[in-house]
């Protein structure tokens, strides 16, 4: 919130709701580079190394949709739920119930995003692809 308000404060946003797609790509790129500044200080705590991978994960995720968010409005809460997703289907058969309820969940964000008219159904589709893809590809490094 503090990096939109400075953006805002410097002409650099039109404004602090980030309904524009120009608008969101800088916040974006402060977000995703926190969170890739997170996982690296986490991975100084070995005990830490799973919660490390999964923020150096967000941390691409946000960066590729700040990216493709130049060029088209995709779904970020699909992306997110895409991400969880994907998640609990690399770990395996002792999550299925995990994923299912992940599942479901996306499904009824999906839904919701659908219903309020703030994407279309590719949208949707291409953000909770791309959080499931990224995730199950950095996982299986």
């Amino acid at each position: 919130m503090l990096v939109i308000l400075i953006l805002k404060h410097f002409g650099v946003l039109k404004k602090r709701n980030l309904d524009d797609r120009e608008d969101r790509a800088w916040p974006l790129l402060a977000l995703g580079v926190f969170l890739a500044l997170g996982a690296f200080f986490l991975r100084l705590f070995p005990s830490t190394e799973i919660f490390s991978q999964l923020l150096f994960i967000t941390s691409i995720q946000v960066l590729l949709f700040a990216v493709i968010t130049l060029y088209w409005k995709i779904s970020m809460h699909a992306m997110a739920w895409g991400e969880l997703c994907g998640l609990f289907l690399m770990l395996g058969p002792i999550f299925k119930w995990a994923f299912v309820l992940s599942l479901i969940c996306a499904g009824v964000v999906i839904s919701s995003r659908l219903i309020l008219r703030k994407h279309n159904g590719l949208q949707v589709l291409a953000g909770f692809a791309q959080g499931v893809i990224v995730t199950m590809i950095f996982l299986s490094l």
